[in-house]
């Protein structure tokens, strides 16, 4: 098929969608969230919202009985309130990871052993991994990058724990998953208390993809994910993909992991707590969409905070 649906206005866009049933209680506050957020995107939102279609594949393009355009709004307020509590805790599991697998390579092999072949798997997936290194870093214009290189002519890049600083959440998961030296990589493992250094590469893995879902701002709370977290004996919480199908690709492992893990790097805190609370405040069609099992709270609330909580 040739694609040929023209543009629309913003006032277009809106007596379409109350042509297909859905109810705007002010044209005025509809408008500047279209012009602000997108159609487009929004549509995501408000899908859920639509009859079931008629013939499987085709959308009805038919809201159900009073549907409103602020249940769509609260829905998208909620996965960007869902996402920055990811981003949260993704960002300290990996400047955790970082912090151990250098800590580790470094203090067996020296400030530079990221440059030498001998202590990772492959030469050849390492001339690539050193190459993108130093080619983001030479583009870097961070102060420790322009420090190192305005100070120092050899070695001609910088130590680990500054290269390890301009790595992608995917690139520091390569990285580690190439490193040679078993103990460096059961060290990452040790600190975050997983049971098996395979087991450490497919939750990286995973929390990569969620990253990168949570980074460019799509859309999370019922997304598919295209890969399931490996069976892990010792966190009997998270669902087992041999034995629980396709629930296992949706939004709970990932929660469930993030929860453990932040208690492990922080048994204070409390952000499995403002999860708890965000999806309280939810409908319970937006939790049964999420595919969360009805003990989820159960799942996702700390059993303890010790401390102070940060």
């Amino acid at each position: 098929m040739r694609y040929d649906k023209p543009p629309t206005s913003i006032d277009e866009q809106i007596a379409l969608l109350v042509d297909r049933g859905m109810y705007v209680p002010s044209a005025e506050r509809a408008a500047h969230y279209l012009r602000h957020i997108g159609y487009y995107r929004l549509s995501a939102y408000w899908l859920p919202f639509e009859h079931p279609p008629a013939t499987q594949g085709q959308r009805s393009h038919r809201f159900l009985n009073q549907v409103s355009f602020d249940d769509v709004l609260d829905r998208y307020v909620f996965d960007r309130k869902l996402r920055l509590l990811c981003l949260e805790a993704l960002e300290r599991i990996e400047v955790s990871i970082r912090a151990s697998w250098v800590n580790a390579l470094a203090l067996r092999h020296g400030p530079h052993a990221y440059l030498d072949s001998a202590h990772f798997k492959c030469a050849y997936e390492h001339a690539g991994q050193v190459a993108k290194a130093a080619s983001d870093m030479g583009r870097s214009s961070e102060v420790f990058i322009e420090h190192y290189r305005g100070k120092y002519c050899d070695p001609g890049l910088p130590p680990i724990w500054v290269m390890a600083e301009t790595l992608s959440f995917g690139a520091l998961s390569k990285w580690i998953q190439s490193t040679r030296e078993t103990n460096i990589q059961k060290e990452v493992m040790h600190r975050l208390r997983l049971p098996t250094v395979e087991i450490v590469h497919g939750v990286f893995h995973n929390l990569s993809q969620l990253r990168n879902v949570c980074a460019h701002h799509s859309r999370l709370w019922n997304r598919r994910f295209p890969k399931k977290y490996p069976h892990i004996r010792k966190i009997p919480d998270l669902l087992h993909p041999e034995t629980e199908g396709e629930e296992a690709r949706y939004i709970r492992n990932h929660l469930v992991m993030l929860r453990y893990l932040m208690l492990v790097i922080n048994p204070g805190t409390s952000w499995p707590q403002r999860v708890c609370d965000l999806l309280q405040l939810q409908p319970s069609g937006t939790i049964a969409a999420m595919r969360l099992p009805d003990n989820w709270l159960e799942l996702l609330q700390p059993t303890s905070l010790v401390g102070h909580r940060k």
